[in-house]
């Protein structure tokens, strides 16, 4: 395992979460630790593909539907968690590929 240090935050704010009883440091598998992968500007969701949605701070496997693209909003895509069937709109820079199996 890979010692990390983690910080919890209060949501939309920089306040530290203190939850009492629960050590500011974690340890954690180095399999479960990943490093943003380089920005890929040439992928473009295509509808039925797997990618990622980056949604309350963290990276959530989701499926894209289609996409939108209005005078007001720009483009956007339409994608599902399906565990929760939760829909989301996404703008491409929350958007990214699935990283490829090991």
């Amino acid at each position: 395992p890979v010692k990390v240090e983690v910080q919890l935050l209060l949501r939309d704010k920089d306040d530290a979460l203190i939850i009492e009883g629960r050590d500011r440091e974690e340890w954690v598998d180095d399999a479960s630790v990943r490093p943003l992968p380089p920005r890929d500007e040439q992928w473009m969701p295509k509808p039925g593909e797997l990618c990622e949605f980056l949604y309350l701070d963290g990276w959530w496997p989701v499926k894209v539907k289609r996409s939108h693209t209005t005078k007001s909003e720009g483009e956007k895509w339409e994608v599902v968690y399906e565990a929760h069937n939760a829909k989301h709109r996404a703008t491409r820079d929350k958007l990214r590929p699935l990283r490829p199996s090991p």
